[in-house]
């Protein structure tokens, strides 16, 4: 389903570019910023790739060349401290490059990766760290700025760590679009600039390889991950040069590492009329109502074949009728009345059910919910107490996600729950337990237990038999004992227990020693130690 939402406010002839006739790059032309100070009416939902923008400049890396790479003057080069990408685009038959700088609190963690990758220019930043970035076009033969009239650039791969999570700050673009159920959070800065935030986990392993083609769901390590809702494209205009800010903020003993920030010009989301691209898409149908609402929430009228395409469902998850392909539970949701009259018959749900910055105390309503074939997201409900009301919810097909509720003391609700693919519950302050979740006997994917300042025991999973991916249990305050998970046997990943109150000759290390150690706890005091 694709939802448009834009009110134009360009008033620009689209000739291509002009060479300024004065160079300094820092006092040539930056964009607007009146594109940034009406973020609601610029934002676009897109799912597909049928819209184009016409005349649109394009910036092309994959037929780029990298002809220099000193970003911050950290090498691997000498010489001027930036990264030229040497014919990054042409207008009127003249080619101009792209010089990105950096500002003076640039850090990486490793500068080898700056340059490119693929068909994408990537940017390495350390962990902990912030930094100012400017990109400038400069004509190849005169080094002069180049103007462009209107052009697209796009982030892609915005996911996080354990314990970072992936900022951008950006300001004077026309209109920037997403994908429909993005998983970059949005918010608007008093200063003018638009903040795009990680919400997501992801490895290397689920990077994109092509910008024309996110509408391709890539598999890591079992996982289905639709690519699409980790970009964002935006489109400048009237611009020699425009500016972002990348930050990786690190929430506990985030150690000397780093993370890549993939950009390109166009994308799947939106793309100039000039670029050719094979991407496909699925007819999709979408009601006047829905598109009024796109702005807080999408409903149950909703009508859509994307979410199917772009999830893959367990094959134990029996759709009953009534069947819904999503459910958004958000800030238009206030009272239990409202979910009974818009979700009370809904026995299934095909894609993901999404209750997130909502109103809502119980979530009563949902109980005739068994199945859900996408993911369970649960996030930052300030009202949210308890999870009663998914009783008979008994298979949820993709990740199981509860994380930033602080009002929330119980993750009952979820006792028929026996196998998931994978789960977090993270940053819960006042979350006492575990005991809703008794029903789980196997995790086939990740396991993170992180930030729950009040925990004081895992008691809840005296069932849990193995943990397939990575078992992380860190930065839980509270937290005295592991007694809960007694039948656990296995963990096919790391193990990772840290930044807890646990004790580490009668807790830590007799619980690592099972599983042969752990790759970090807090016996050893730094991460990336052994506790055998």
């Amino acid at each position: 389903m694709v939802y448009i939402l834009l009110f134009s406010v360009m008033n620009i002839v689209m000739s291509g570019a002009q060479i300024s006739k004065h160079y300094e790059c820092a006092d040539s032309h930056r964009p607007s910023m009146q594109g940034s100070m009406l973020l609601q009416a610029q934002k676009r939902l897109s799912g597909a790739s049928s819209r184009c923008e016409p005349h649109s400049v394009v910036l092309d890396f994959h037929n780029s060349t990298l002809k220099h790479s000193n970003l911050g003057c950290l090498g691997p080069d000498t010489g001027a401290c930036n990264i030229r990408y040497a014919h990054v685009g042409n207008v009127n038959g003249r080619p101009f490059d792209l010089v990105v700088t950096a500002g003076k609190s640039y850090q990486n963690h490793r500068a080898s990766r700056n340059g490119l990758a693929g068909k994408f220019g990537i940017v390495n930043l350390k962990v902990g760290t912030a930094a100012d970035f400017n990109f400038c076009f400069e004509d190849a033969a005169s080094g002069q700025p180049v103007v462009l009239n209107s052009f697209h650039f796009s982030m892609f791969d915005l996911d996080e760590g354990f314990k970072t999570k992936e900022r951008m700050y950006v300001q004077g673009f026309e209109r920037f679009t997403l994908s429909e159920h993005s998983e970059v959070a949005v918010q608007k800065l008093d200063d003018g600039r638009t903040l795009f935030e990680s919400t997501s986990f992801g490895r290397g392993c689920d990077n994109p390889k092509d910008p024309l083609q996110l509408d391709k769901n890539v598999t890591c390590k079992g996982a289905s991950v639709d690519i699409r809702r980790r970009a964002v494209t935006f489109l400048f205009a009237n611009a020699s040069q425009f500016s972002v800010k990348l930050e990786l903020k690190c929430h506990s003993k985030c150690g000397n590492s780093g993370r890549n920030f993939l950009f390109a010009g166009s994308s799947s989301l939106d793309r100039s009329c000039d670029e050719t691209t094979t991407t496909t898409t699925a007819a999709t149908t979408t009601t006047a109502s829905t598109l009024t609402k796109t702005t807080t929430t999408t409903t149950a009228a909703t009508s859509t074949t994307s979410t199917l395409t772009t999830l893959e469902l367990d094959e134990s998850c029996v759709l009953h009728e009534p069947s819904l392909p999503a459910i958004d539970i958000d800030a238009f949701y206030n009272t239990t009345l409202q979910l009974v009259q818009a979700f009370g018959n809904v026995k299934s749900v095909s894609g993901d059910l999404r209750v997130q910055h909502s109103s809502i105390t119980p979530l009563t309503g949902l109980n005739k919910l068994t199945c859900i074939g996408g993911r369970l997201l649960i996030e930052q409900n300030n009202q949210l107490k308890i999870l009663s009301g998914l009783d008979n919810l008994d298979n949820v097909g993709a990740a199981i996600k509860i994380s930033s509720n602080p009002s929330l003391m119980s993750v009952e609700g979820l006792n028929g729950l026996t196998h998931l693919r994978s789960l977090e519950i993270s940053n819960n302050s006042v979350l006492g337990h575990l005991v809703g979740l008794s029903g789980i006997e196997h995790i086939a994917e990740d396991f993170n237990l992180v930030g729950n300042g009040n925990l004081a025991g895992v008691f809840g999973l005296e069932r849990l038999q193995s943990v397939g991916g990575d078992l992380e249990i860190s930065g839980n305050t509270q937290l005295q004992n592991l007694a809960g998970p007694g039948r656990l046997e296995s963990v096919g990943g790391h193990l990772r227990i840290f930044d807890n109150q646990l004790d580490c000759e009668t807790i830590v290390r007799p619980f690592c020693a099972r599983f042969g150690g752990c790759q970090v706890s807090d016996c050893e005091g730094q991460e990336g130690s052994v506790a055998e």
